[in-house]
């Protein structure tokens, strides 16, 4: 039986609780601690979720030092990430972090050595990876669907949040208390899933807006221009402003392209090269013809997102399965956040990966109240 402890009791913790409750008995784990520095609400999950035996204490090394677990839930508030995964590789316990990883790429560097040096499995609750179309569509981009990519438009502003919601708490909507907003807080999914099917831009230069709806510090809504190896561009726009908003993906390369809005996805293939076809052709308005691509999800079955997560985790942690979803892969959604960052900071274009101590200055400024050339309240 593989044993987990949990640390940090909020909100996600429930979601994840009640996920590991219901897996197939096959899985076999148990919860066998609770960890929260409000040790009240530690007590309060313990009493929905456990058998009443469980270890429940205020402080992680407590925890991770009690011989009670194997693996841990990392789900603090997510600045805490690092000092609280770094305790667990360190003592050899396996684990399995929240989104997103850290607030700055150099922290995740850090996890990194940690895991590398602990031989742990380490995952991250990016539960996408774990949906059978974005696995495939995975596999079919590796394979060669798109070829160079020429052009990518992406909008996340399916994220909308009143006033009220930065209100719950003291730490929301600031860069001390969640080291961003829009970028740091509801795109991470969208972020990872760009930086695993796409890999990261050369460069982008973006503009970001600090409230421009919201009475808060940090970003709720950017605009990005990138650029990718091999002369691609691409066009990206987050924001928590917009009601009703939109996820939308056109992704366009020299041999394919896909559109995904929602729940709607369509993958094309051409039977020649965009770039030559155009180059060549003496039809002055057709466009490049284009095949249509079938999904094959069949050997993608089993657990889809949070379930399939934890399934992976728990038999990689066995050694019976290879973990999908490696918590190392989880910087290089920081590095392109850091990046639009730093860009609407400086008011110029930057290059990726920014240099982790440049993008550090930046972050204390920001905590400091310095906006750089970043657009300001009342914009909106």
């Amino acid at each position: 039986m593989t044993r987990i402890g949990i640390m940090g009791c909020g909100g996600i913790a429930g979601h994840h609780l009640t996920v590991i409750r219901e897996l197939p008995g096959e899985i076999d784990c148990r919860v066998t601690a609770f960890c929260d520095t409000d040790r009240a609400a530690a007590e309060k999950r313990r009493d929905e979720f456990g058998a009443g035996d469980e270890l429940v204490t205020a402080d992680c090394i407590e925890l991770l030092d009690s011989g009670e677990v194997d693996a841990v839930l990392v789900a603090t508030p997510h600045p805490h990430h690092p000092e609280a995964a770094i305790a667990a590789f360190e003592r050899g316990v396996h684990v399995f972090c929240e989104k997103p990883v850290a607030v700055t790429a150099g922290d995740a560097a850090r996890i990194n050595d940690a895991a590398d040096k602990s031989g742990c499995v380490y995952t991250v609750h990016f539960q996408r990876r774990h949906a059978a179309r974005y696995r495939w569509l995975k596999d079919t981009i590796a394979a060669g669907l798109l070829g160079r990519v020429l052009k990518v438009n992406i909008t996340w502003t399916d994220w909308y949040r009143p006033q009220k919601y930065y209100d719950r708490g003291t730490w929301r909507g600031t860069w001390s208390g969640e080291g961003g907003g829009v970028l740091m807080n509801q795109c991470p999914h969208d972020l990872d899933l760009f930086t695993w099917w796409l890999g990261l831009p050369e460069t982008v230069d973006a503009k970001i807006w600090l409230g421009r709806f919201h009475d808060i510090e940090v970003e709720d809504e950017v605009a990005v221009t990138m650029k990718f190896p091999g002369g691609g561009v691409g066009f990206l726009s987050a924001s928590t402003c917009d009601a009703p908003g939109v996820t939308r993906w056109d992704i366009l390369g020299d041999d394919g392209a896909i559109f995904i809005e929602g729940d709607k996805m369509r993958v094309l293939r051409r039977p020649g090269s965009f770039t030559e076809y155009t180059r060549t052709t003496e039809d002055i308005w057709a466009p490049a013809p284009l095949e249509e691509v079938a999904p094959r999800l069949e050997p993608y079955g089993g657990p889809q997102g949070t379930a399939g997560a934890w399934a992976n985790f728990i038999r990689a942690v066995r050694g019976e399965e290879e973990i999908r979803m490696d918590g190392r892969e989880g910087r290089a959604s920081l590095e392109l956040a850091n990046a639009i960052v730093a860009s609407g900071f400086l008011g110029e274009g930057v290059s990726l990966p920014v240099d982790s101590k440049t993008y550090a200055g930046i972050l204390d400024a920001l905590r400091r109240g310095e906006t750089g050339k970043a657009v300001t309240r009342g914009a909106g």
